[in-house]
């Protein structure tokens, strides 16, 4: 039983050789330890050559299964975003598998190999028999269904893998083209004002980041240079100090932020949105996203209504793929139209979790310093990784929001262009435990970052101080648009003197 353990090296191996980031090399060894134990067991039991043949025959189905997934990151810079990888292989036809193979040859060649070689070792190893041992395998077989009630350690297990994320893709295809059907009805009504009051031209340029905390933010107070960038340009924006998220999740923020929905009336397919708003008031609308859920689900239902949606990221928002700055490009273009009224939203990955993929190597910036070394006398040292990694993303999403805001300064010559700035939600990163990630309870979690450049609009310095919650956002949306509209709320504007402050955290939020 004890050469069953050395199967647990192989997603170790390719975890140290940065094949499978952490949390995906744990679920598979735990997964295939159990599933090769049991096998291994029934193999001795039974001692015949068809079960000897069957037990390797799925030894090095699993061991493809595993390279399979390593090959992702190695090819694409992902780390298995599953939905991406199911509605990629549905997508796909007989030419672009094809052109996969041709291209990618090289790569493929290598695991394939590493796959053949691995399944040797272990045939060595397992190609001996052993005792059956019934206690062992009633122990292993009960640990084994106790590990599949937990879903995400289940949905890694080699045989449901593909059938549980073929099914999950139907769903959502249908539940989509529900929300497809419902949300036109409000596209379609007469009852629409939406009358553009400005001069000839404008454009907004909104970025909407990911799971970013003001915490993390040197221009709020925090010990790491990690605005470093933005540092050089804190006298052209106008900071927001008490910003609050609309959600703690990207899906349900997103649904408050562009829609009359807010955390009082949540029903956001029954509301007006503000891009429907924008178009009748004769603008131009780009969606560019760095986010590969973009393409699917409910944020595609608001992304596939922009005249221009641009993607261009070649992996997943989970699976650690393009760098934030595949943006710029798009966003250069956008800028150069020359259509007088433009709404250009840009959604970035920025520091969505895993953090290390979210930056070059060359943006590992924080290492073993003063915050480092007070972070270690609370928390645990693997856990500190993760606080070095979300900075480093923050540094380096500091760095692509800079050069954001340099494009659209050196486009703003009539002081026509004004950009915003804010991310969904923030993030708990070691701020009350060793945990990392996204946490409804934390109050990282909700503060979030927000600024503003403009030429256009007058700032008070005092509306800096208000304290604002983004599920009613799209007020202030429609003002820098100029859109005279009844759905406008001036109450919900945090640049209005009529402004009222209306904020909704959970009563149990950790401070």
């Amino acid at each position: 039983m004890k050469r069953v353990f050395l199967i647990i090296l192989y997603p170790l191996a390719l975890f140290l050789m940065g094949y499978l980031n952490y949390s995906k090399a744990g679920l598979l060894a735990l997964n295939i330890l159990f599933i090769v134990a049991i096998l291994y067991q029934l193999k001795s039991y039974f001692k015949n050559r068809f079960f000897d043949i069957l037990f390797f025959i799925l030894l090095f189905y699993m061991i493809g299964f595993v390279e399979f997934h390593a090959a992702l990151k190695d090819i694409f810079g992902v780390a298995q975003d599953d939905y991406m990888i199911i509605k990629a292989i549905i997508d796909t036809d007989s030419n672009e598998t094809k052109e996969f193979f041709i291209q990618y040859k090289t790569y493929l060649i290598k695991h394939v190999l590493i796959a053949i070689f691995v399944f040797l070792f272990y045939f060595y190893i397992f190609k001996k028999n052993t005792t059956f041992n019934k206690k062992i395998f009633i122990i292993t077989l009960i640990l084994f269904i106790i590990s599949q009630l937990n879903p995400t350690l289940r949905r890694n297990n080699p045989f449901i893998y593909f059938e549980y994320y073929y099914f999950k893709y139907q769903k959502e295809v249908a539940l989509t083209n529900n929300y497809f059907k419902n949300f036109s009805k409000n596209r379609k009504s007469s009852n629409i004002d939406a009358e553009y009051v400005g001069k000839e031209k404008n454009t907004l340029v909104w970025v909407i980041g990911e799971s970013n905390t003001k915490k993390c933010w040197s221009l709020y107070g925090y010990k790491r240079d990690t605005n470093a960038f933005l540092e050089k340009y804190k006298d052209k924006i106008f900071l927001f100090k008490n910003i609050y998220a609309a959600a703690p999740a990207t899906i349900e923020a997103f649904e408050l932020m562009l829609t009359k929905a807010n955390r009082s009336h949540k029903d956001w397919l029954n509301t007006m949105d503000i891009l429907t708003l924008a178009k009748k008031a004769g603008y131009k609308i780009y969606w560019i996203s760095n986010h590969s859920t973009d393409t699917r689900g409910i944020i595609n239902v608001f992304a596939k209504y922009s005249d221009k949606f641009i993607m261009t990221n070649k992996g997943g928002s989970r699976g650690e793929g393009s760098y934030d700055e595949s943006v710029f490009l798009p966003l250069k273009k956008a800028l150069d139209d020359n259509t007088s009224k433009k709404l250009i939203i840009v959604h970035l990955l920025e520091a969505h979790p895993a953090y290390d993929f979210r930056y070059p190597k060359e943006f590992s910036h924080f290492h073993k310093d003063e915050v480092y070394e007070n972070l270690s006398q609370k928390r645990a040292s693997w856990a500190l990784f993760l606080r070095n990694t979300y900075d480093n993303a923050i540094y380096y999403s500091d760095y692509i929001k800079s050069k954001i805001l340099q494009m659209v300064i050196d486009k703003n010559k009539d002081n026509s262009i004004t950009l915003l700035y804010n991310p969904d939600h923030g993030e708990d990163v070691l701020f009350h435990s060793n945990f990392a990630g996204h946490n409804a309870k934390a109050i990282e979690q909700w503060e979030i970052p927000m600024f503003l450049y403009t030429k256009k609009f007058f700032i008070k310095k005092s509306y800096l101080d208000r304290k604002y919650q983004l599920d009613e956002v799209d007020n202030l949306i429609l003002h820098l648009l100029q859109i005279k509209t009844k759905f406008y709320n001036p109450t919900y504007d945090i640049l209005s003197d009529k402004f009222k402050s209306k904020i909704s955290l959970p009563k149990d939020v950790r401070k």
